[in-house]
């Protein structure tokens, strides 16, 4: 596959949805909170020692290392967001069973709304063909089960076995195989697809034990995927970036 660079604006979002009321502040020095997002029933949102970058890698749902071109301080200044939703269909019945889910796309397209406004963000996209993996099938056989909740919403979690230091897991739930390369492109800090014909999603579970001298994703992951049967190889996959061509700090309430 050639090198391609499709670009397209992305200054103000085409909804118009905003958020009925929305605080910014600065972190306090004493506040050591990083980058946590809760979303709570009926759309609530609050957001602890959050830089700008953290805010549009999960407003446009792409991986940090794919925002490129920002300024150093979007990575440096910690913000403090609380926001409340206008009461619209999708949210009046959101009850999300775990408070860090992301919310719906269109509670992030009032996120998009709120960097543009307090930020003056404007950006464009690219994609283009950059140095990635790709899940295919493996030479074992498959170890995917029926999610046990199928209503569940689609995640790929660590744990320790047992509450040992020694021997840990990845463990899925509700995740289709597209959920896996998501999860597994944020470990390896790279793009992931998926090119393993599985439809549906699956419960799942691995385990690793981490390698201390190295303790990145790609130290354990491509050995251990193979237990459920998958295999990881690097391929050219078409990566969408988020280009920031302009941002101001912002005035804080």
């Amino acid at each position: 596959m050639g090198s391609f660079v499709v670009s397209s604006s992305l200054g103000q979002t085409p909804s118009n949805l905003t958020f009925e009321a929305a605080t910014l502040k600065e972190q306090p020095r004493d506040d050591y909170q990083l980058g946590t997002f809760f979303t709570y029933a009926g759309g609530r949102m609050m957001l602890r020692g959050c830089t700008l970058q953290f805010l549009i890698s999960n407003a446009y749902k792409v991986q940090p290392f794919q925002v490129l071109s920002a300024p150093a301080w979007t990575n440096e200044t910690r913000y403090n967001i609380e926001a409340v939703p206008p009461r619209i269909p999708i949210l009046e019945n959101y009850k999300p069973s775990d408070p860090k889910f992301i919310p719906p796309d269109e509670e992030l397209t009032m996120l998009q709304n709120f960097l543009a406004d307090r930020f003056h963000l404007k950006l464009h996209e690219e994609t283009k063909d950059a140095p990635g993996y790709a899940i295919i099938r493996g030479d074992q056989p498959l170890r995917l089960n029926e999610p046990a909740d199928k209503t569940a919403r689609p995640v790929v979690i660590y744990g320790v076995r047992d509450g040992g230091n020694t021997a840990f897991y990845r463990q899925g739930f509700n995740a289709s195989m597209a959920d896996v390369a998501r999860f597994f492109s944020t470990d390896l800090r790279a793009p992931v697809v998926d090119q393993t014909g599985i439809q549906g999603s699956y419960d799942f579970k691995f385990e690793f034990t981490p390698d201390l001298s190295d303790p990145t994703p790609s130290a354990y992951l491509f050995q251990a995927i193979q237990q459920i049967g998958l295999k990881l190889k690097p391929v050219k996959v078409p990566a969408r970036n988020i280009v920031v061509d302009h941002a101001d700090k912002p005035k804080v309430d």
